[in-house]
């Protein structure tokens, strides 16, 4: 039967229904394509700012009389005058990160949809549409509005025009010079401002006009046009954010597949044995599906050379100011015993506190933007809710049970996400919180509906904590609770798994390459943080009898990272200074009593969480709680960590790895047509100084990227100690002590030296994952590490960041990061690079040093013949990813292949080790 119905008239009728609304979808994908392509910036707030030139548009038609045509300029306007508010925004911020300019336009998003329930209010509308929508019969029974197959043929047309016009013009030319390399394009001659204030006003009309059509379809709500973003960028995410065909087909078909699954509704229950109402929001998961596919398909599990982390604002320590704590606990509860009717706002408060708790860790700390934060607290309450009805449990199980269950699911989510980071991780998890908004939270039969779940009231050892007739004792409550997870998280993140979270959200490939399990700390990233949301979303939704579930919407998850970013990502002490502002919360209890006339406070605080995120996000990035900080740190000063202590407590035993053997046999790497390394082979033995040196683009770097796992040869082998290590992850080959450093340095730059070296030296154990959480054990460097930081100088470094180090220091900082973590052989790219020639000479010595006192072997990559020909004992020249040869450094001097490939003239040794031969030409 449902074969049958695949065929009938029925179907096609909706796919074409499906057409005209992914028509739609496609003018809202494109005008996101237009603004990436100049910027490189993905705007969430597309459908927001489009939507009001839709209000504006109808309500000029309908309300003040306008004719149709003015009407439609208007709003189109209004579009055009947002995208240029859009551009304003991305300008001031130009100097900062992509990431901070996609939060920034989450702020826009909030800001837009917040300014569009204030004007215009929440009321569903269905405004008449401006195209003629009489009947068009296809042939038999079948009938589409005429209205339909105008939007269809005008997505078809503008994505023609507009391929057309960025291929062919001057203009279009610009575009793509602006968009691939900005000061290029601005020595070039071109107004790079210029152009990219025409494309974002194109973009701004662009979703204008598709608000205006889409409304009569979907309906004129603030909600449902802001959400309208993410079919689009769905469907731009196909097209590579670049493809204007591309992308205007993906959403054509994301239109057909989300119709017909309206359709065969119905069906899709029966095949599944399931109620109706079980697969009510299912045509909401087309998008993710197809997010995922993309992401799943063209991600990495971890970051590419020349790939860089996004800068995210910088994190805290996680040390606990006693005094600062001791301070917030007491105006708590001076609120909680002298202000009674503050008691729900202090619930809401502190339960906010903990969910945005969790966004310090997954954002803050891991680096991992989550926009599903808040959704996954609604899936705690929903599962906390439906375990107390059902059972009779006490309220602490009931917690532990929705816990363990939103741990599951948010490790289930960051399973597919591993292989993305940064804005198209944004796109994933904001994927997802909609699908749990449109396949759990509204969907009556697994909510109970309008009148929600019935709950028993909370209860600890018998002691009653009913939020209705004692509010006050479940405020306190959560007071205690806040305190406790802030502890908890601030303990994670001063011990061993915050300083590994750290150095993965700073440099995936430098963590990978000293054994810390890239994807490990991201799923242990992701499962704490659901746990810390699931316990707040249980603790905000048990303050009602009646726990209703609709205001867990994606809306709010965004709305959720901005008080994050208020109070300060990645600081803990920011939690509750952020969602002040929350719904519900103080500001906004204070705000209702100044204001009792004033409707919708919630959208009048969106709009100011908005304008603050892009305020902060100028002006202090970190957000308000490191603002503090800095101010406060004159009087309220943290007692500096001693880096000595018991060694009983503080300093784990030097676990070493042998010295090692390694081998390269017959290693070919190709990139596409371009062969990097031709039939390489060659070893290093135990306490052997091996230098490989070659022109520029010889394969050197890509030689040592395949030894340590990072590129996987098409052909040969990787052997240590007589082991096939070749299909060996990175992070697997740096445990069994293959260590390296690197030549752009790699060093974690939201860290100090200190804590840089003590996360090489860590060994991870995973017991640490859960001992951290509540008793983070101080860790000093052992006394091998203390000699490596005297003999390289870095002693009086130790508590600066990197990138306030001179490049120098900054490299021999490298070297020791390398020494210290327990190499059985080490590779060092360019190590020489940046150092005058004082420091190469103690570099050698050090080199040596590891050889013949450690014995261990070395493998030096290095331009500076000096110090190669002075420290190696055996030398391999590449050319054009070929062995050219191979021998002492006296024969490699007077090799003739070596000669004419890399050194240029015949060099007599005694000279060389005088004067350093330069980097070749």
């Amino acid at each position: 039967m449902l074969a049958a119905d695949l065929f009938s008239q029925a179907t096609l009728r909706f796919a074409i229904l499906g057409l005209a609304t992914g028509s739609l979808t496609a003018l809202v994908a494109l005008a996101i394509v237009i603004v990436y392509r100049v910027s490189g910036v993905l705007n969430f707030s597309a459908g927001a700012m489009g939507g009001i030139g839709a209000f504006v548009c109808y309500g000029l038609r309908d309300s003040q009389g306008w004719p149709v045509l003015g009407a439609i300029v208007a709003g189109l306007a209004v579009g055009a005058a947002l995208g240029l508010l859009t551009f304003a925004v991305m300008d001031v911020l130009r100097d900062t990160s992509l990431l901070t300019r996609l939060i920034a336009t989450l702020a826009l998003f909030s800001l837009g949809q917040g300014f569009m329930v204030v004007v215009w209010g929440t009321d569903v509308v269905q405004p008449k549409p401006f195209l003629n929508d009489s009947m068009v019969n296809l042939g038999g029974e079948l009938r589409v509005g005429q209205d339909r197959l105008i939007l269809i043929g005008v997505a078809l047309l503008l994505a023609l025009l507009l391929r057309l016009f960025y291929q062919g013009s001057m203009f279009g030319l610009a575009t793509a010079a602006v968009s691939e390399n900005r000061r290029v394009a601005a020595s070039s001659g071109w107004d790079t401002r210029k152009i990219q204030l025409i494309n974002f006003t194109v973009a701004g009309l662009l979703s204008a006009a598709a608000a205006i059509a889409l409304a009569p379809i979907v309906t004129l709500n603030a909600a449902v046009l802001s959400v309208s973003v993410i079919p689009a960028l769905a469907a731009a995410l196909v097209g590579r954010f670049e493809s204007f065909q591309i992308t205007v087909l993906a959403a054509l078909g994301i239109g057909v597949l989300q119709s017909e699954i309206s359709l065969f509704q119905f069906d899709i229950a029966d095949l599944l044995g399931v109620d109706s109402q079980a697969v009510v929001g299912l045509a909401e998961a087309v998008p993710l599906v197809i997010i995922l596919g993309g992401v799943v398909a063209s991600g990495r599990v971890r970051s590419v050379r020349g790939e860089r982390a996004e800068r995210l604002p910088l994190p805290g320590t996680g040390k606990v100011n006693l005094t600062v704590l001791a301070i917030g606990i007491a105006v708590g509860a001076f609120l909680l015993i002298y202000a009674e009717s503050f008691a729900d706002a202090l619930i809401v408060t502190f339960a906010m506190s903990i969910i945005v708790a969790s966004v310090v860790v997954v954002t803050g700390y891991g680096g991992q933007l989550s926009l599903a934060q808040y959704s996954l607290a609604g899936f705690g309450a929903w599962v906390a809710a439906h375990v107390a009805d059902r059972w009779d449990l006490p309220f602490v199980v009931v917690v532990m049970a929705a816990i363990g269950a939103t741990v599951a699911l948010g490790a289930l989510i960051a399973l597919p996400v591993m292989r993305t980071r940064g804005v198209n991780l944004a796109v994933v998890t904001l994927s997802f919180a909609l699908v749990l908004e449109a396949i759990v939270f509204q969907n009556s039969s697994l909510t109970g509906g309008f009148e929600g779940i019935n709950v028993p009231s909370p209860s600890i050892l018998g002691f009653d904590l009913d939020p209705l007739d004692h509010p006050q004792r479940y405020a306190a409550f959560l007071l205690a609770m806040t305190c406790a997870v802030g502890l908890l998280v601030a303990n994670v993140r001063r011990g061993r798994t915050g300083r590994r979270m750290i150095a993965v959200r700073s440099n995936e490939r430098a963590a990978a390459a000293l054994g810390i399990s890239v994807v490990g700390i991201k799923l242990y990233t992701f499962a704490i943080g659901a746990g810390i949301a699931a316990l707040g979303g249980v603790l905000l939704a048990f303050r009602n009898p009646n726990v209703q579930f609709t205001a867990f919407d994606a809306f709010s998850s965004v709305l959720l990272v901005e008080y994050a970013v208020i109070g300060g990502l990645g600081w803990i002490s920011g939690a509750v200074l952020g969602v002040m502002s929350a719904p519900g919360a103080v500001m906004s209890r204070i705000v209702t009593d100044l204001f009792p006339n004033v409707d919708n406070i919630a959208a009048w605080l969106a709009i100011a969480n908005g304008i603050g995120v892009v305020v902060l996000l100028r002006r202090s990035p970190d957000g308000i709680a490191a603002l503090w900080a800095r101010i406060g740190g004159r009087l309220f000063r943290f007692r500096k960590a001693s880096r000595s202590g018991n060694p009983a407590e503080s300093e784990a035993p030097r676990t070493t790895v042998p010295p090692c053997s390694l081998a390269v046999e017959d290693v070919t790497v190709r990139f596409g047509g371009v062969i990097a390394l031709n039939d390489v082979s060659f070893a290093v033995s135990p306490g052997e100084v091996l230098g490989v040196i070659g022109p520029n683009g010889a394969g050197k770097t890509t030689l040592l990227d395949v030894i340590t796992g990072f590129t996987q040869p098409n052909a040969g082998r990787v052997l240590l100690n007589d082991q096939d290590i070749s299909r060996w992850s990175p992070e697997r080959r740096a445990r069994h002590g293959v260590g390296r450093s690197w030549q752009a340095v790699e060093l974690f730059n939201e860290m100090t030296v200190l804590e840089n070296l003590l996360v090489a030296e860590d060994r991870g154990l995973a017991s640490d994952l859960i001992i951290d959480v509540f008793l983070p054990r101080r860790q000093r460097l052992s006394a091998f590490a203390e000699a490596v930081v005297e003999e390289l100088g870095l002693a009086e470094h130790l508590d600066a960041t990197p990138d306030t180090l001179a490049h120098g220091v900054m490299k021999r900082v490298g070297i020791a990061r390398a020494m210290i973590s327990n190499p059985g052989v080490i590779l060092l790219d360019e190590p020489a690079a940046g150092l005058d020639s004082d420091e190469t000479r103690e570099l050698e010595e050090v080199i040596r040093r590891i050889a013949e006192r450690e014995g261990i072997g070395v493998i030096v990559i290095e331009h500076d013949m000096a110090l190669i020909f002075n420290t190696c004992d055996r030398i391999v020249t590449l050319d054009f990813g070929r062995k050219i040869a191979e021998g002492t450094p006296a024969e490699i001097q007077v090799n003739q292949d070596v000669i004419n490939a890399y050194l240029g003239e015949e060099t007599d040794a005694s000279e060389t080790e005088a004067s350093a031969v330069g980097s070749p030409t």
